[in-house]
């Protein structure tokens, strides 16, 4: 797996306990969850912008770069929610998230190699 996809994937999996803790404090309003939400958005906004760099140097655009880290985050935000919290998905809103995906290979295979 190249550098691009790796930071892709690992940038989309710090956002997902990036929200969690966002969403947990939304609801408890405790000190304990804001700051754990700003250190791991923190985190999360350094990873893009590295991922961002890394997308350039491989021929990405940064659309592709933002689409592509939103969707693994928003993925595994949706698992949490069907997991952890009972939330029950539309068949529409499942076919949302195989289109994210399909978006995902259709990136890759319409990368333009750089000159």
């Amino acid at each position: 797996m190249g550098a691009f996809w790796a930071m892709v994937l690992f940038v989309g999996v710090i956002g997902t306990p990036a929200d969690i803790a966002l969403n947990q404090w939304s609801k408890t309003l405790s000190a304990r969850w804001l700051l754990a939400s700003a250190v791991l958005w923190a985190a999360f906004a350094l990873g893009f912008g590295f991922t961002m760099r890394i997308g350039a140097r491989h021929g990405y655009p940064l659309t592709v770069a933002v689409v592509l880290v939103l969707s693994v985050n928003t993925i595994l935000v949706g698992v949490w929610d069907v997991l952890y919290e009972r939330t029950s998905l539309t068949s529409l809103q499942w076919l949302g998230v195989a289109l994210a995906v399909a978006a995902a290979v259709c990136f890759e295979f319409g990368k333009q190699q750089p000159p």
